[in-house]
């Protein structure tokens, strides 16, 4: 995964307490008051405290924040996700904070 410099997270609108990082491709959301990153996975969650060196776990429980998500296009497929299932295989992530090929 790649980051654009060190994650960065804003508030999402109408949803207290749940960030996006802002400066990825990728749908990382923040609970922050537990400072836990969640990240679908291919129908399920992985979470971790730290984006860039993990480590990154299946099963994540999502927050109940993750309910109030808009149901605007840009979420839907966040939203499809959620609950999750439980993952079979965890991926091997690696994350880059600098441009890198």
């Amino acid at each position: 995964m790649s980051l654009l410099g060190e994650p960065q997270f804003e508030p999402l609108e109408g949803v207290p307490g749940l960030l996006h990082n802002v400066n990825t491709n990728c749908d990382i959301l923040l609970e922050a008051s537990t400072s836990r990153d969640f990240l679908p996975s291919g129908g399920s969650w992985l979470g971790t405290s730290d984006v860039v060196n993990g480590p990154w776990r299946a099963g994540a429980v999502l927050p109940s924040s993750f309910g109030k998500l808009s149901n605007d296009d840009y979420w839907q497929s966040v939203k499809q996700s959620t609950p999750g299932k439980r993952a079979v295989r965890i991926p091997q992530l690696f994350t880059a904070t600098r441009p890198s090929e």
